[in-house]
């Protein structure tokens, strides 16, 4: 997180909403790894969350819905999550979801889109290898 921004809203898919030291609005998004501004101030942001397409972009509010009505809920400290993350090939559907301890998750997606970050834009993620400490 930048220096100076402060935290205003967690989505129920990990991102964060932020407010700039100039009051801006920002979206740290973890499906993507990016920042981006969202809104000049609060109040416009409040605007912007009437519409319905707004509140899918940035609360993925329909998927919060459909884990609901097939009995996905969450607890206090937990995110829903991709079991397979899409960089990886990942597909956007329910059984793709799952509920993560909101710090687990955040810190597997962070290490993942850090990493990815510092590839060139044509870098393809093709496979996983886990191996144990002692290799």
């Amino acid at each position: 997180m930048p220096n100076g921004y402060c935290p205003g809203m967690l989505t129920n898919f990990g991102d964060w909403i932020l407010t700039s030291p100039t009051e801006e609005v920002y979206f740290l998004d973890a499906l993507e790894g990016t920042l981006d501004r969202i809104a000049p101030s609060e109040t416009a942001l409040n605007q912007l969350l009437l519409d319905a397409e707004n509140r899918n972009r940035w609360f993925m509010a329909d998927w919060v819905g459909i884990c609901h009505n097939r009995g996905l809920i969450l607890k206090s400290g937990q995110c829903f999550g991709w079991k397979l993350h899409p960089v990886f090939g990942g597909k956007f559907k329910f059984e793709n979801i799952q509920v993560f301890d909101i710090l687990v998750y955040q810190c597997l997606v962070g290490q993942l889109l850090g990493q990815l970050r510092s590839k060139p834009s044509e870098f393809i993620v093709t496979g996983v290898h886990l191996q144990s400490r002692q290799e």
